[in-house]
């Protein structure tokens, strides 16, 4: 295996670990959508690398799977994908696009918008 595609590989497995470790928290949902997005969005461009399909720079889960099709066959819920897509940006924006924000005196106001 190239050397690149397995710095992939151990970067999506770091974020494996953070989903691992946040999961359970129920206010650190939008990171546990984050850092799966992640995982994948690294696997899939671990893939892109090692069978020299080009260089990407787009983090869009629906387009890097269609790169990776010709070499790969993944059983795939596009649906859960887009998902994570959406959440992917609503993960790295505050107020109106996802985060929680703070409705009162501290942590335990925090309310996800809707």
């Amino acid at each position: 295996m190239k050397e690149i595609s397995e710095q992939w590989l151990r970067a999506a497995e770091d974020d494996l670990r953070v989903v691992a470790q946040i999961a359970s928290d129920v206010h650190l949902t939008h990171m546990v959508a984050f850092h799966s997005q992640q995982c994948i969005e690294k696997s899939l461009k671990a893939l892109i690398d090692e069978y020299a399909l080009g260089h990407v720079r787009i983090h869009n889960l629906s387009r890097l799977f269609e790169i990776v099709r010709p070499v790969a066959t993944l059983e795939t819920d596009m649906v859960l994908i887009e998902k994570l897509d959406k959440l992917y940006i609503d993960a790295r924006y505050p107020g109106e696009l996802g985060l929680p924000t703070c409705k009162g005196p501290g942590p335990r106001a925090w309310r996800r918008e809707s």
